[in-house]
């Protein structure tokens, strides 16, 4: 018996990053918050502070990205 997230599923960059929770974890990353202290302040899990950066990431890479092939 199977128990859990189907396989294979996963919640793409922009639909997490347009989350209300995502815009305030984004906030305090900008603002030069810790992990832990962003998790705090927003509620949430250090892991999905870590979800959200790495998004951030990756959105960041590919804009350089699209810029330097300019």
């Amino acid at each position: 018996m199977h128990v859990g997230r189907p396989r294979g599923s996963y919640q793409a960059n922009d639909v997490l990053l347009a989350k209300p929770s995502s815009q305030a974890i984004m906030l305090c990353l900008k603002q030069g918050m810790s992990l832990r202290e962003t998790a705090a302040a927003v509620g949430v899990a250090v892991n999905t502070v870590r979800k959200v950066k790495a998004g951030m990431e990756m959105i960041d890479r590919v804009d350089r990205m699209d810029t330097s092939t300019e």
